[in-house]
């Protein structure tokens, strides 16, 4: 979660002369920083794999768990904000069909060894198909909400949408590249400049451990500080779940500070 809220600290900076900002501000900002909301509950009883012992993956659960985390984060904004809701569910069906595209190109011998749960590779396929039009219903329920709410135009709001589910992922992307660790230049491609386009690509240049230089500059700020908290934990095996839980609550905390600058 502290990686979600990074996402929303960074978009919150979004926008200058040449990058236009969230509209509508509130809304793009909630969704973008609950974008992962689901997995609060996980992540406060966080699991080992069963054989090897280190630190369960969240993308080694079996469908039937990750549907449920999805699922969950899906309704938590439904009623009170449909379209941050709209922006999270889209993000949520998105996910779903990279893993749908992972589980078929897996092997039935290799896809056993990589998700958790007793289902098939053929099993979880289908599983996974239907949670991911039960997304798509949700998806297009919420944007016909928003579109009787909202006095704009249908082919704008699409638009709209269209930019601002973008921008999400461009600050998921980002904020997992800090947090993860930047091993070199790398760019992030089709981020939007408007609402209509165009779509450009940035580039990022590490300068130091903690330091990026961004070409074209997004951000409002000259220079663009950003925080996240986090544990100190060695790469170690755990003899269970309980006792990687114990671990984390005596891991020393640190936090990160990230600077983004103009190229």
């Amino acid at each position: 979660m502290d990686h979600a809220a990074l996402s929303g600290a960074l978009m919150a900076q979004w926008g200058n002369a040449a990058f236009a900002a969230p509209t509508p501000r509130e809304e793009v900002l909630l969704g973008i920083s609950e974008h992962d909301n689901g997995w609060e509950e996980w992540e406060r009883r966080p699991d080992i794999h069963p054989v090897t012992c280190l630190p369960l993956h969240f993308n080694e659960l079996a469908n039937q768990a990750y549907s449920e985390i999805w699922r969950r984060g899906a309704a938590r904004h439904r009623q009170s904000h449909p379209y941050a809701c709209l922006l999270i569910v889209s993000h949520v069906e998105n996910l779903a069909r990279m893993r749908l595209g992972k589980v078929l190109e897996q092997g039935e011998q290799r896809y056993g060894s990589i998700f958790l749960g007793r289902m098939s590779q053929g099993e979880e396929t289908k599983s996974l198909r239907s949670f991911i039009a039960e997304m798509e219903k949700l998806r297009r329920e919420l944007f016909e909400e928003v579109a009787s709410n909202r006095k704009v135009k249908r082919e704008r709001l699409e638009a709209e949408v269209k930019a601002n589910f973008r921008l999400l992922q461009i600050a998921d992307l980002l904020s997992l590249e800090l947090c993860c660790g930047v091993s070199g230049p790398f760019a992030l491609d089709q981020v939007p400049a408007q609402v209509t386009g165009p779509y450009l690509s940035l580039n990022f240049q590490p300068v130091g451990e903690y330091t990026l230089k961004v070409s074209p500059y997004p951000f409002a700020r000259p220079e663009l500080v950003v925080k996240v908290p986090g544990r100190i934990v060695r790469q170690r095996t755990f003899a269970s779940g309980e006792a990687l839980r114990e671990h984390l609550q005596k891991a020393d905390t640190t936090t990160l500070t990230f600077h983004l600058r103009p190229a």
